[in-house]
């Protein structure tokens, strides 16, 4: 359950990546508003409103990526403890494992949906990529233990 958790870590990483990166692309193209007559619209991206949403999972995207290298490398020096005999670490794998599982896939889905409403209607479309991901992705805090129950294993 380890490796699979460190890999839902992994896993949440990329998704949000895609999904961070089809709403900052789209509020890129996207113009709305123009301020002054003569002048182009505003692009989305530059309403703080927007960056609000999107610059934080941006960030949250490459923090979980870190965070998934460090599971696979904790996953492999327990397993190698864990092969020798010792078992003193397996204590901090699950712990670690359980909370950053539950962390990650609940701030990924989360981040998914976030990335959708910042597209406004055109995150509805299918074309955008958004609803298919978030289809595919939002099993994950269930998958290798229900978030909540992962939490409290950690807690404990």
């Amino acid at each position: 359950m380890g490796y699979a958790r460190a890999l839902i870590v992994d896993h949440s990483a990329e998704t949000l990546a895609r999904a961070i990166t089809i709403a900052i692309r789209y509020s890129v193209v996207r113009r709305q508003t123009q301020n002054r007559p003569g002048e182009p619209e505003t692009q989305v991206l530059d309403y703080q409103t927007q960056q609000f949403k999107l610059f934080p999972l941006l960030a949250s995207a490459y923090a979980m990526k870190f965070a998934g290298h460090y599971m696979m490398k904790l996953y492999t020096e327990v397993t190698k403890e864990i092969s020798e005999g010792n078992l003193k670490s397996l204590p901090e794998l699950h712990a670690t494992s359980a909370g950053l599982k539950a962390f990650c896939s609940e701030l990924c889905c989360n981040g998914i949906e976030l990335c959708r409403l910042s597209c406004g209607g055109h995150g509805y479309s299918a074309a955008s990529g958004l609803p298919q991901l978030y289809a595919d992705y939002s099993p994950s805090p269930t998958y290798e233990g229900e978030n909540t129950v992962m939490l409290l294993q950690t807690a404990r």
